[in-house]
């Protein structure tokens, strides 16, 4: 995410504002109340909204009774604009019309509704119920710098609860509650398979049944067979009368077809006759004011090719202006790019250093690539046997409803039916459709654990693709580099030979000043005749298409009397073919009836085929169901075992494994958190890391300190590292899909020589947008671009500088 636009109105002491925001590193600088947490507020109210009570009394301007803010910004390459509302409504303020503008369209959207969307973008999916996470999510965004600190002071316990939602460590919880129940599950299912025994004598009764049953479908196909021959040698017959009757009414249909284009082209024809004819009045009478006006023109043409001829004076009196003016701006200005020259030697030696180091890295992108083809093809198999399992559930559903509504007689075998077998039908097949469940679980467990193997995967693409950006990037500013300090030493060179240009430019200026009024006087005498000119080629350009449409009527009126005898003789093949559509239809209606017929039969034959085909895969299901039975009583014995061990084992295990995940955590936390804060305060006699509870420890020659007895600037220190690493880590643990950072006063109490060190931090993050806001003016050194925020007359307004 890349913020691109801020626009406001009536938000605190903003009127209407409308901010364009660039990438880089963005400093808002001004004095204390000039309205630089003002914008903060208003963008983590348009991208999140706030559940904090007052808020909206806050944010909306005094005396005003409506206002909103608005962001626009770039994500993964499309642009989105939020947009949120407030309204006074009775003695209150309340949230009014928002929405989302998406590359497909308008989003009507809840408050709440817009921040999870906005989550969403950022891949990170949560409810609209649970509030805890929103703050969670902004730590890796913006969060103000005192607000850290009161987090860095607080409680264990309270800081461990935020780590613990943080990094999802709550998930084993949820882990050791869903493992409980399916080892209850598992104790059911158990029960369940006991009570099979008794099926098994029920099933040989049901075999012999089918038995019956086959043998009297195969004598019925057998009739219907000797009925459908007869029925086909007499379609046969009636196809070749059909076939004649077919032939003559297309012929009918493909001339009466061609008689009624024939007459439309015609009619045309006529038309453009008429419309010809028109012209060719209007063209006479634009040919005598072409007449009239002839010798204006002929005299705009001559005095133009006169201005054309002196435009090469004029064009090289003004470079010599041009090049007087930029030859006096060089004499000043090649001193000061003498000194600059050393700056860019160095600077140089520097990228060419990091782009070596980059090259290097991104040696490994190819075998992460091909692990997450490998991953993608892995998907697609298991989402076909989700969508195949599926299928097989809905036609046992449908068989499961067909037994449910049959009456006291099978329609099938047509014996009584009793309740009790009646039951049994349905059991059997729940308990297949439980099978099925099952067996889509599984599957769903498999695809959601290459999914996560995917997005690891899909991270580490995302930070090659951001590690080349910055190789392209800085390839092409060393180019630039290069290039300007080859110019720049080149133009100091020639810097000798300015000043004697200089005089000479000035004498040359002088003659060619003469031409100048010439060509000024002949320009304002063109202009003045360009009208009548206009019109003139205008008019002579109509004249042109006479002979044209003389020539077009004549083709016109040829072509009408080819028509009219091309219709003439396609009546009379109309009339010769003698096609009756009545005695057709009578033709058609008799095939139609033997074909419906035959038909009727065919489809008998088949319905008893499947009905057959259904009795014996019946017959082979309970045949295999026996041995089924036999299977589940043995599988049950295995679950009862495996039951135990979940309950001994595995519960256990994800305790252990919980406790492990979080040291892991913390050593990554503290690894991060010492680099920052070294790089921050460079050679210090302070140490500084993170205990098992995330505090971070600060040590003068092996004693720890109070954090409250440093210095402000180590103080700021401390958070700000705290800050970055956290930063660092969320976006490692959601997967978030955001290149944004904000930070609010961050350097308060720094020396110069931390502010400068603050650029090399920053550059660091690979970040493509940091908003710093600052009262301190020496961070414009470190700034991409810087945004001044000034208060007059209680209304606040931002420019560029």
């Amino acid at each position: 995410m890349i913020i691109k636009r801020i626009k406001l109105h009536n938000i605190r002491s903003y009127r209407d504002e409308d901010i364009e925001l660039k990438n880089g590193t963005l400093l808002f600088e001004g004095d204390i109340g000039s309205g630089k947490t003002s914008l903060l507020m208003a963008i983590e109210f348009a991208l999140f909204g706030t559940t904090e009570g007052g808020f909206y009394d806050k944010i909306l301007r005094k005396g005003a009774n409506e206002g909103f803010a608005e962001i626009a910004f770039v994500h993964e390459g499309d642009e989105y604009i939020i947009y949120r509302s407030l309204k006074k409504k009775g003695k209150g303020i309340r949230g009014d019309e928002s929405y989302v503008l998406t590359p497909k369209g308008k989003k009507i959207l809840s408050p709440s509704e817009i921040k999870s969307y906005i989550l969403g973008l950022m891949g990170v999916r949560v409810s609209v119920k649970k509030r805890k996470s929103l703050p969670i999510i902004t730590y890796a965004i913006y969060t103000p710098q005192e607000t850290m600190k009161n987090i860095l002071g607080g409680g264990d316990e309270e800081r461990m609860e935020v780590i613990r939602r943080i990094f999802k460590l709550d998930d084993y919880k949820i882990a050791r509650d869903n493992t409980n129940i399916i080892k209850n599950n598992i104790k059911v299912e158990v029960k369940s398979l006991e009570r099979r025994r008794e099926d098994l004598e029920n099933i040989k009764r049901e075999i012999e049944n089918l038995n019956n049953d086959i043998i009297s479908l195969e004598k019925e196909i057998k009739r219907l067979l000797n009925e459908k021959n007869i029925e086909e040698r007499k379609l046969k017959d009636m196809e070749k009368n059909m076939e004649e009757w077919e032939k003559k009414r297309k012929r009918y249909i493909e001339l009466t077809k061609r008689e009624e284009n024939l007459k439309t082209l015609l009619n045309k024809f006529m038309d453009d006759i008429k419309k010809d004819k028109n012209d060719l009045k209007d063209i006479e009478k634009k040919r005598e004011r072409a007449k009239e006006i002839e010798a204006d023109a002929r005299r705009y043409e001559s005095i133009t090719k006169e201005i054309e001829k002196m435009k090469e004076d004029i064009e090289k009196l003004h470079e010599l202006e041009k090049e007087l003016r930029g030859n006096t701006i060089k004499i000043n200005i090649i001193k000061e790019k003498s000194n600059k020259l050393k700056n860019w030697k160095n600077e140089i030696k520097e990228k060419y250093k990091r782009i070596d180091e980059l090259k290097e890295y991104l040696k490994g992108r190819d075998k992460i690539e091909n692990d997450f083809d490998e991953a993608n093809r892995k998907l697609q198999f298991l989402f076909g046997a989700i969508e195949h399992n599926k299928k097989k559930m809905e036609e046992l559903e449908n068989e499961r409803k067909e037994y449910e509504s049959l009456g006291a007689v099978c329609p099938k075998c047509k014996r009584p039916l009793t309740k009790e077998h009646k039951e049994k039908l349905i059991r059997e097949v729940e308990e297949k459709i439980e099978e099925i469940r099952g067996n889509i679980n599984k599957i769903s467990a498999k695809i959601k654990k290459i999914e996560e193997e995917r997005e690891n995967l899909k991270e580490k693409i995302d930070d090659f693709n951001r590690k080349e950006n910055i190789l392209a990037g800085l390839s092409k500013e060393y180019s630039m580099l290069k290039k300007r300090i080859e110019e720049e030493e080149e133009e100091i060179r020639a810097g000798g030979d300015i000043e004697g240009k200089i005089e000479k430019e000035k004498e040359e200026i002088e003659k060619l000043k003469i031409v100048e009024k010439e060509y000024l006087s002949l320009e304002k005498e063109r202009k003045r005749l360009e009208k009548i000119w206009r019109e003139y080629i205008r008019l002579s350009s109509s004249v042109e298409e006479l002979s044209k449409i003389k020539s077009r009527i004549e083709e016109e009126n040829n072509k009408i009397k080819e028509f009219e005898g091309n219709i003439l003789d396609i009546e009379g093949k109309i009339k010769s073919l003698n096609f009756s559509e009545e005695e057709y239809k009578k033709v058609e209606e008799e095939y139609r009836r033997i074909r419906e017929k035959l038909s009727g039969i065919e489809t008998g034959i088949r319905d008893k085929k499947n009905y057959l085909e259904e009795k014996r895969d019946e017959m082979k299901i309970k045949e295999e169901e026996k041995i089924k039975i036999e299977r589940d009583i043995e599988w049950g014995e295995k679950l009862s075992i495996f039951n135990s061990w979940i309950e001994e084992k595995f519960i256990p295990s994800l305790e252990d494994i919980e406790r492990s995940a979080l040291m892991s955590i913390n050593e990554q936390f503290r690894v991060l958190f010492e680099r920052w804060f070294n790089e921050l305060l460079g050679e210090s006699d302070y140490d500084a890391t993170i205990d098992e509870d995330f505090k971070p420890v600060v040590r003068y020659e092996k004693y720890d300190m109070s954090i409250s007895t440093l210095s402000g600037g180590e103080r700021t220190s401390v958070a700000l590292a705290y800050r970055l690493a956290l930063n660092s880590m969320i976006k490692r643990a959601l997967g978030l899909k955001t290149n944004i950072l904000i930070l609010d006063e961050p350097t308060d109490g720094f020396s110069k020589d931390q502010l400068y060190k603050l650029k090399d931090i920053l550059a660091k993050m690979e970040t493509d947008q940091i908003i710093i806001v600052s009262h301190e003016k020496e961070l414009e050194n470190i700034a991409d671009s810087i945004y001044l925020v000034e208060k007059k007359n209680g209304l606040s307004k931002v420019k560029v500088i």
